[in-house]
């Protein structure tokens, strides 16, 4: 009675599996989100550097590497082929 259940559970969570779309290829979305997301990351650089103020200066700051740490999951991502190029890791890493 017990495996009934089970095998229930394992056959549900198997077609919920199988319709969810494939996210670990790389899609141009990703792409140009990390590209956005860089650019952000370098205009709170820039700001900081600016900047002046103690507190803007902590915000900036815990923004950029927020932003920075996002930016590198989607430049991450692998391509079509399985290989990963990153190409904003070296950039980000000044802080």
């Amino acid at each position: 009675m017990v495996y009934r259940h089970y095998i229930k559970f394992l056959l549900g969570l198997l077609f919920l599996i199988a319709g969810l779309p494939a996210t670990s290829k790389e899609t141009p979305d990703n792409r140009r989100l990390a590209k956005k997301l860089n650019k952000q990351f370098e205009v709170l650089i820039e700001q900081y550097v600016e900047s002046n103020d103690s507190l803007f200066m902590y915000k900036t700051i815990a923004a950029a590497i927020e932003t920075g740490i996002e930016c590198d999951i989607y430049d991450g991502k692998p391509d079509e082929k399985g290989i990963i190029k990153y190409q904003y890791r070296e950039k980000n890493q000044i802080l």
